[in-house]
């Protein structure tokens, strides 16, 4: 017959095991989750590539900088984000044809400005 400290370890041990399988099931979901996560992440980066590497196109960058400070400004709940988000997609449209408009034309003409410098030196001799 078995003593009563053989009795609590045997007991011990089946305690540890249930304990185990429950752990096991745990770390079952966690890698299910991140093996989502993982999807999802390579979805957005072109196979894991660096997040670093995502350039987002000018109307994202015009908007953002537009709504990050109307909406800072306009936290007083006055107008609705709805609305200053809604509006900020066409100011951002907008700032992005004008900055367009401006690299087309005026940009030759600054380039060519900051190069006189070189043909006035060149005939000063």
């Amino acid at each position: 017959m078995a003593s009563p400290q053989e009795k609590n370890d045997h007991g011990l041990l089946i305690d540890l095991l249930k304990e185990t399988k429950i752990n096991g099931e745990h770390l079952k979901t966690i890698s299910k989750h991140l093996s989502d996560i993982s999807y999802l992440v390579n979805g957005f980066t072109s196979g894991g590539s660096s997040l670093n590497g995502y350039l987002p196109d000018a109307g994202t960058l015009a908007y953002l900088s537009l709504m990050g400070p109307a909406i800072a400004r306009h936290l007083d709940k006055t107008t609705g984000v709805e609305e200053i988000l809604k509006g900020g997609v066409e100011l951002s449209r907008r700032f992005t044809e004008e900055y367009a408009a401006y690299q087309s034309e005026q940009q030759p003409k600054d380039l060519l400005s900051s190069l006189e410098f070189l043909t006035s030196e060149g005939t000063e001799d």
